[in-house]
């Protein structure tokens, strides 16, 4: 009878822990045929993978964005029956592989340079807004998250503000996973998430440098209209800054081609400056020269 009730409380004892365990949402180990049935997902998720680099001349086309999120949820539905801790760990691959694929899509990228700008040129003035509490060039990784962290409020009113509704569905979504590509830094250069994601920030600099110089302005307008609007830079400091951001986080040629675009507008805008300026001097010159007459 000792035996019985000794038997039936270890059984009793076994269940209490397994419903605990699935409390706990503690998932157990595949078993092979729930092995198998992961390995005929693992197919799409390369797809996923390589999807921006296999059509890359279709990321403007709306059609990429709706495509990929087709190929991600084909991939979730291919795991979706699976409750085992491989298929658990992969359901978070797949979310994260689709966030970094789906962030190539051209109005998502456009929409994370606009941020970036903005934070570039309320750094560079006397801007109260919150676009300022994001510094350009931050090489510390625990600073970078914490301002992440405690910007999300500021990031989620620029979508809001600034971007299409895909791309504010696509960060709202996804901002956790845009925070660690952004603050992961590898210890060597190898073109990770991390330095695709540094390019938008450099793109941001480079967007005010194009502003800058289709403004129209001559020198001594842009020097008035920046300083009236509490902007104390020049030209100068916008092209040494596009060039050190992407010279900095250059990878294996990744941003070769942009930084070619940068070296061509500033050396445009040199002469352009040169230029008008030499045009101001000689017509305060001749006003001089007239007056005295």
């Amino acid at each position: 009878m000792c035996v019985l009730l000794h038997l039936l409380l270890v059984l009793s004892i076994i269940q209490c822990s397994e419903a605990g365990n699935k409390s706990q949402g503690v998932l157990h180990q595949c078993r092979d045929e729930e092995k198998l049935s992961i390995s005929l997902c693992a197919p799409i998720i390369e797809v996923i993978n390589q999807y921006p680099k296999l059509y890359t001349d279709r990321i403007h086309d709306p059609m990429y964005y709706q495509n990929l999120e087709k190929l991600c949820q084909e991939a979730k539905g291919c795991v979706s029956d699976l409750n085992c801790s491989e298929a658990d760990a992969l359901r978070n691959d797949i979310d994260k592989v689709c966030s970094y694929s789906l962030f190539f899509y051209a109005e998502n990228q456009k929409c994370l340079q606009k941020f970036h700008q903005k934070a570039y040129v309320a750094n560079k003035t006397e801007d109260s807004s919150c676009y300022a509490k994001f510094p350009s060039f931050q090489n510390e990784m625990d600073k970078t998250y914490k301002t992440l962290m405690e910007g999300e409020e500021c990031f989620m009113n620029h979508i809001e503000e600034n971007c299409n509704d895909t791309s504010r569905k696509f960060f709202v979504k996804s901002y956790n996973y845009l925070v660690e590509y952004m603050t992961n830094k590898p210890e060597i250069r190898t073109c990770d998430p991390y330095h695709m994601f540094l390019e938008q920030e450099c793109m941001g600099i480079f967007a005010e440098l194009i502003d800058v110089a289709t403004s129209g302005l001559s020198p001594l307008e842009l020097v008035y209209n920046w300083f009236m609007n509490g902007r104390f830079w020049s030209i100068t400091d916008v092209c040494k800054d596009a060039r050190d951001c992407f010279r900095q986080n250059e990878c294996s040629g990744l941003f070769s081609d942009t930084s070619l675009r940068v070296e061509k507008v500033c050396n445009a805008m040199k002469k352009h400056q040169t230029k008008r300026m030499e045009q101001d001097d000689f017509s305060v010159n001749r006003r001089s020269i007239l007056y005295r007459v």
